[in-house]
């Protein structure tokens, strides 16, 4: 295995070891966006892998985490809007 496929492998197997503990932590709402933007980033790598699996693999985790991070920016939103309905509706 060349030095360059292993320069390459790293990041995509450490977005892929990080999109799985993603899945089992709990964050704080909205926290899952930030956290699959950097799966997104180092899985992009996985692109340039000239195997056409790892291709494949890197591509779908790509569109998987750009849809965790959207799905945790929902999440966000939601929380500061009853966040900031429960505030005014204290007394």
């Amino acid at each position: 295995m060349s030095a360059t496929r292993r320069f390459l492998l790293l990041p995509f197997w450490l977005a892929v070891l990080l999109a799985a503990l993603g899945y089992v932590i709990t964050f704080v709402p909205g926290a899952e966006c930030g956290w699959f933007l950097v799966v997104a980033g180092l899985s992009a790598s996985g692109l340039f892998i000239p195997k056409a699996a790892y291709r494949v693999a890197a591509s779908l985790l790509v569109i998987l985490a750009l849809a965790m991070a959207y799905s945790g920016y929902c999440h966000g939103v939601e929380h500061r809007q009853r966040l900031a309905t429960h505030r005014t509706q204290t007394p």
